[in-house]
C-alpha cells in the first residue's frame, strides 16, 4: 500500500467508476459550479491538457487509469487555446476541439470539459491555467496535473516550470518497460530538493508531490487520426463513435492535416 500526503493509498484500483450513472445533460465545465460551498474536504481533480485535435480513446485510457488510481473525484480535460508548442501551424478550431471533447465525455460522470484558456488572450501556458483555477477553486480542490514521461522531461523548457508544484502534484504516465531508474534520475535533476519516499511518489518540504503511474502505452495518436481521415480510412477504434461520427458530419481532417502532436498527452507549456 503506498499513501500520499493526503492518506490515500494510491495503489489502490477502483474498478467501480461507473458508465450508467446519470449523465450531466450539459458537458461543458463551468469551474465556478462545481465546488459546492458545502464540501465537508478538498476535492482531488485530474487535469488533463492538451490540444486534443481530435480526442482519442487513447486520452480516455489515460483518466481511467489515472482517476482510480489517484482517487480523483473529478478529471477535467482542458483544450488549449493557443498552445505554445504549435504556433505557426494550423490546428482545428477551439470550438470544433472543445465540440468533439463534449461528446467523447459525455458517458463518463466525472469527466468534466474545462474551457478556462479559451477568452484569456495570449498563448495557453500551463502556469497561468493553474493559477486562474487555484484562484476560482478557493483552496477547496486540490489538483493532480497529468504528463507524459517525454512531457515531464522537457519541463524545464516550459514558462516558470519551477513554480508548477506550488500549484498542483504533477502525475507523470511512465512506460511499464522503464525500471523506475529514468524517473528517479529526470526528479532528481529537475527538482533536486525531492526525495523518494514510497514507490512512485516523490515529495519535499514544500510544494505537492510528484507521482510516476506505469501504463501499458496506447497506440493512438491524433496524428494517426487525421492521417486516416485524410485517406479515407476508418478510424472507428481509435475515436468514439460519437467523434467519429463529428468529424464525418463536419468535414475535418480532408485537406491538409494539422499540425503534429508529438505525444497522446499534453506537451503545451
Amino acid at each position: 500500500m503506498v499513501m500520499d500526503r493526503s492518506g490515500v493509498d494510491v495503489t489502490a484500483h477502483n474498478d467501480s467508476l461507473s458508465l450508467t450513472e446519470a449523465q450531466s445533460s450539459q458537458r461543458f465545465f463551468l469551474f465556478y459550479l462545481c465546488v459546492s460551498a458545502s464540501s465537508v474536504r478538498e476535492l482531488r481533480i485530474g487535469l488533463l491538457g492538451g490540444t486534443f485535435d481530435p480526442v482519442h480513446l487513447g486520452h480516455l485510457a489515460v483518466a481511467e487509469t489515472v482517476l482510480p488510481r489517484l482517487q480523483l473525484d473529478r478529471m477535467l480535460f482542458i483544450p488549449a487555446a493557443r498552445p505554445p508548442h504549435k504556433t505557426g501551424f494550423s490546428i482545428t478550431s477551439f470550438s470544433e476541439r472543445a465540440a468533439m471533447l463534449e461528446l467523447a465525455l459525455a458517458s463518463f460522470p466525472r469527466y468534466e470539459l474545462c474551457l478556462l484558456e479559451e477568452d484569456r488572450p495570449g498563448l495557453s501556458f500551463s502556469i497561468d491555467t493553474l493559477r486562474e483555477l487555484r484562484q476560482r477553486f478557493a483552496g477547496e480542490a486540490r489538483f493532480f496535473f497529468i504528463i507524459g514521461f517525454d512531457a515531464f522531461a522537457e519541463i524545464n523548457s516550459w514558462k516558470e516550470w519551477d513554480h508548477l508544484l506550488d500549484l498542483t502534484a504533477i502525475v507523470v504516465i511512465d512506460r511499464p518497460s522503464h525500471d523506475g531508474g529514468n524517473m528517479a534520475e529526470l526528479v532528481s535533476r529537475l527538482f533536486p530538493g525531492y526525495r523518494e519516499g514510497a514507490a512512485g511518489v516523490w515529495s519535499a518540504e514544500t510544494g505537492e508531490n510528484i507521482y510516476s503511474l506505469a501504463m501499458e502505452p496506447v497506440s493512438i495518436s491524433s496524428t494517426e487520426i487525421r492521417r486516416r481521415v485524410q485517406t479515407g480510412e476508418s478510424v472507428a477504434s481509435l475515436v468514439s463513435s460519437d467523434v467519429e461520427e463529428y468529424i464525418r458530419n463536419h468535414g475535418l481532417y480532408l485537406s491538409e492535416a494539422p499540425a503534429s502532436s508529438r505525444s497522446s498527452l499534453s506537451t503545451k507549456a
